[in-house]
């Protein structure tokens, strides 16, 4: 059993991603911060309807913005540990010997879920409900395609 971590460069990439997405999110909630509610959404059911709201007596300015730092960075985290999780699981390390595209495709699932809770932030409606529920979707599928192209080479 091989233990390969990610080399430099890609843990830059994702860094310079995450860290991009979430200045020109901070900056869009900063420029239209009084359009911004009162209430935080911080529980999604996977079709996108939000089962738990903070509610807030002023703009969630920073509480937003702090939640989608949260986000990123747990994204980071994602894509960092969750194949080396992986390849630690005898079952899932004998099914697949590569791991580390399911990193990838659930630090593409947390970036753009962080798009939709910013859109969650100002605009709460079935538009959005359906924009989550396609992308839990389509991530979905990337993954299965993934791993039965995985199953397949390996």
């Amino acid at each position: 059993m091989e233990f390969k971590e990610q080399g430099p460069r890609k843990n830059i990439l994702f860094v310079f991603i995450s860290g991009s997405m979430f200045i020109i999110q901070s900056f869009i909630i900063l420029f239209f911060n009084t359009q911004l509610g009162t209430k935080l959404p911080t529980y999604f059911t996977l079709n996108g309807f939000v089962i738990y709201w903070f509610n807030y007596s002023h703009p969630i300015v920073v509480p937003g913005i702090l939640l989608l730092g949260v986000i990123h960075f747990g994204g980071l985290i994602l894509v960092r540990y969750i194949p080396l999780l992986l390849k630690s699981v005898p079952f899932a390390w004998k099914f697949l010997k590569n791991v580390s595209y399911i990193g990838y495709i659930l630090f593409s699932w947390i970036e753009f879920l962080s798009w939709t809770i910013l859109i969650y932030f100002f605009l709460y409606d079935s538009q959005t409900m359906y924009l989550m529920l396609t992308i839990n979707i389509v991530h979905l599928l990337l993954l299965i395609v993934g791993t039965i192209y995985y199953r397949k080479k390996s």
